[in-house]
């Protein structure tokens, strides 16, 4: 799973397979949303709506608009 903007999503510490309770605590403080919903499905699955970007991925809907799968693709 791979987003387009390339960030790898295992690799992610909000994916919701890597994500922990102490982080899921910081990032519902930090992001003030309610703590269930600080766990990510990755980019893919969530549409493009991104938490740490306030809302929608300008990259995911480059890429959507373009109709390609990573940003860097002509």
């Amino acid at each position: 799973m791979t987003a387009p903007c390339g960030l790898d999503c295992f690799n992610c510490g909000a994916y919701e397979r890597n994500i922990t309770e102490e982080y899921k605590k910081h990032a519902s403080e930090f992001l003030k949303i309610p703590i269930e919903e600080t766990v990510c499905r990755g980019c893919r699955d969530e549409k493009g709506k991104c938490k740490w970007a306030n809302g929608q991925c300008a990259t995911w809907d480059c890429a959507l608009e373009r109709g390609v799968t990573y940003c860097y693709q002509e």
